[in-house]
């Protein structure tokens, strides 16, 4: 019986002991883990854009330096509501705008052009001369590259089209029927043209 005892006792002490260190593990790995998320929070890598003439020197990689950007961050400034008001002007006019580009498009083609398409800027110079690449961004967008999407969203024109079964045309041959523009205003709603109107 007093052997069985010892034997139970050094259980219960192997197994505290095997509990300790795997808690113990625990904290060291969230210790690092925490230390590691720190540390990448504070400091953001540049990315090399391709289009970019400046060359890096590769030959010793080890000896890359990385650039903190975090006392470059300034927070967006809240625009007055002149501001407000003339960016919404500006929506409804480029949206105006877009909307006859494309009935004129879809009388000489029969269809209207894909998302695809309308993203593309070789398609846009070649199909819509006459229109100012600037009527096809979102007067708060300051990217370089015009973006459409295909839903509504904050600085960014939408275009969703669609073929007569009321499904997208893109990534099929099917003719592109009808479609929905629209942009965020700032209050939140959108201005909406249909193909139809």
């Amino acid at each position: 019986m007093p052997n069985k005892i010892i034997r139970l006792r050094h259980a219960r002490r192997k197994r505290t002991i095997a509990s300790l260190l795997f808690g113990g593990l625990i904290i060291v790995g969230l210790v690092v883990s925490s230390f590691y998320f720190t540390l990448r929070q504070e400091r953001s890598l540049t990315v090399l854009d391709p289009a970019d003439d400046t060359t890096v020197d590769t030959e010793d990689d080890s000896m890359v330096e990385l650039q903190d950007t975090t006392d470059i961050f300034e927070p967006a400034r809240e625009l007055s509501i002149d501001e407000k008001e003339r960016n919404d002007q500006q929506r409804r006019s480029d949206i105006a705008a877009i909307h006859s580009a494309l009935q004129a498009y879809y009388q000489q083609h029969g269809d209207y052009p894909k998302l695809t398409q309308l993203n593309s800027d070789q398609f846009r110079e070649a199909n819509f001369p006459d229109v100012p690449e600037e009527i096809f961004q979102d007067p708060a967008d300051e990217g370089s590259r015009i973006v459409i999407t295909r839903t509504a969203q904050p600085a960014t024109y939408a275009y969703d089209v669609v073929g007569e079964d009321g499904f997208t045309c893109e990534p099929s041959r099917r003719a592109c029927v009808s479609y929905s523009l629209s942009a965020l205003l700032s209050g939140g709603l959108a201005f909406t043209l249909d193909s139809d109107e």
